[in-house]
């Protein structure tokens, strides 16, 4: 499921709230944590006369290393196995997608950042990882009670869009895994497609309506309890207002997928999904 998390440390303002969800990812599967620190050498660098870029990029990675052995005894503090790595890249974000390969991670995390300000790295990490990808958020001033709340109940009532696709059936099945991390609710939702003329819309309804219904037998069977959800309208929102009706605590769905009628590849959907999402967004490639 998810045997090895990389865990992207930027020593942002809010990353130390991230630990309690660190921590419960353990109950689904986590058995090791990569903690990876990319420092941007063109940022931190590019300026500098070649007489003085040695000693300073020597002196930073000491104090990033140092800063990083804080952040593995925190971790360490909350049960997790962990190793730590610090890097220097030109583009941190593909360095970071580098990592995650060669260590053989299953899980991506990023954040926590502001609910409406994932940055730049969720962006390009979304188009190059080729593994999962949690981008968590947090409340906007951040409040560590309500944060450490909502960690541990990140994985209690997943909001699940599904369009059928590889990717989508794959964010199903873990999401069937996550019960052992504390899922109790799935609300299952197909947004329909707005493309679609007046007469093919009730034979697409029923359609979707028979797939909804296989999708949940599925669930049920693994023991979690169900609902779905048939939405109308522009499908960016009518994911975030089911999300925020129905109280998710996270978000879960393919990072790609495929419209009925033109076989239209939606990667611009979970894209807008987890970039204006308030909840926190797990992406299943």
């Amino acid at each position: 499921m998810l045997d090895k998390v990389l865990y992207a440390v930027d020593f942002g303002e809010f990353q130390p709230l991230a630990l309690p969800c660190l921590a419960r990812l353990k109950e689904a599967g986590c058995h090791e944590l990569v903690l990876a620190h990319v420092i941007s050498e063109k940022r931190t660098l590019g300026e500098l006369p070649d007489l003085l870029r040695d000693d300073v990029a020597r002196d930073l990675r000491e104090s990033v290393e140092q800063r990083m052995h804080q952040w593995a005894d925190r971790c360490r503090d909350e049960g997790l196995i962990v190793q730590q790595l610090v890097a220097t890249a030109n583009m941190p974000w593909i360095e970071l997608c580098d990592i995650a390969s060669r260590e053989e991670a299953s899980l991506i995390v990023l954040g926590p950042t502001a609910r409406r300000d994932p940055g730049p790295t969720s962006y390009f990490v979304m188009h190059a990882a080729a593994t999962k990808l949690l981008i968590l958020k947090v409340t906007d001033p951040p409040a560590n009670e309500v944060y450490g709340h909502d960690c541990r109940n990140l994985f209690a009532r997943v909001l699940l869009p599904t369009d059928w696709s590889e990717c989508a059936l794959r964010a199903e099945q873990l999401v069937i895994e996550f019960k052992s991390a504390g899922t109790k609710e799935v609300i299952l939702a197909h947004a329909m497609d707005v493309g679609l003329s007046a007469d093919r819309r009730e034979a697409y309804r029923a359609h979707v309506g028979r797939r909804l219904a296989h999708s949940r037998r599925l669930l049920e069977d693994a023991g979690l309890e169900v609902r779905s959800l048939l939405l109308d309208g522009e499908p960016t929102t009518a994911i975030l207002d089911a999300a925020d009706r129905e109280n998710a605590s996270l978000i879960v769905m393919g990072s790609t997928g495929k419209s009925v009628t033109e076989e239209q590849r939606l990667g611009s959907l979970s894209e807008r999904v987890a970039l204006t999402s308030v909840r926190s967004v797990l992406l299943v490639h």
